[in-house]
């Protein structure tokens, strides 16, 4: 399996969230080169699946990419859950939304694999 990342709104090249860097780390993760990327058309059809945060991202998405009807899914879709975009905002809304982010993966891994 691979695993990739992409904003709809995201600017290509920015640096990581300073404080979501910080809980990676924590979890001996290292995301120092990790740069964003705006998903586009091709990346969405290429992808088998597309995992997004909140539901407005899904008809975001078909929008962009008619193609992805059938595979694009809410992260959060076994616990009917949505993720907030923690950006801009305290430390422990970028925890909350770290911990929710790792059960609804691991949730989908267990569907999947």
């Amino acid at each position: 399996m691979e695993f990739r990342s992409a904003g709809l709104y995201a600017q290509d090249g920015d640096d990581i969230d300073p404080t979501m860097q910080s809980l990676l780390a924590e979890q001996g993760l290292d995301s120092s080169g990790h740069r964003s990327r705006r998903l586009d058309r091709r990346m969405a059809r290429d992808a088998d699946l597309i995992l997004v945060p909140e539901r407005k991202q899904i008809d975001a998405i078909r929008r962009l990419a008619p193609t992805t009807h059938g595979k694009v899914h809410l992260l959060g879709k076994w616990e009917d859950a949505e993720v907030t975009d923690p950006y801009g905002g305290h430390e422990a809304a970028y925890r909350e939304s770290f911990g929710l982010i790792e059960r609804l993966v691991l949730g989908w891994l267990d569907k999947i694999c």
